[in-house]
């Protein structure tokens, strides 16, 4: 059995950039990442290019939890677990892997209909250490 190695990232939709934008750094410590999508605030807290994922919505939620895989290899195997056990798995295009900072992207929803994200490869930024403002 196929088993995720940690919780990568977690994504929250919010009604108010700016507040987020001071909690995430003032009050959690997170250091903002530079990035060239301006839809999207990243956030880091280690070597990781992202942790906390922000974009603006009308009301404040969790949008989406990446969970990482070590390999491609295990990524497959969990996706092909997911399916046998009745989940839809979608392979994520390229594009959308390269906004996540990660090799490979596969997602599923949650019995919620949360969606959970699955993933390989994630960019590391370990030429900017990490400093908490």
């Amino acid at each position: 059995m196929q088993r995720v190695s940690q919780l990568g990232y977690v994504g929250f939709g919010v009604s108010d950039l700016d507040a987020w934008a001071s909690f995430s750094t003032d009050i959690l410590g997170l250091q903002r990442a530079d990035d060239d999508d301006s839809s999207i605030q990243r956030y880091r807290m280690d070597e990781y290019r992202n942790r906390l994922l922000v974009h603006q919505q009308d009301a404040d939620d969790v949008s989406f939890i990446g969970w990482e895989l070590d390999d491609q290899r295990a990524l497959h195997a969990m996706a092909e677990q997911l399916s046998a056990a009745g989940v839809e798995v979608k392979q994520a295009s390229a594009e959308a892997a390269a906004k996540r900072k990660v090799a490979e992207l596969l997602t599923f929803d949650d019995p919620m209909g949360l969606r959970s994200e699955l993933y390989y490869g994630a960019q590391l930024a370990f030429e900017q250490p990490f400093h908490s403002p």
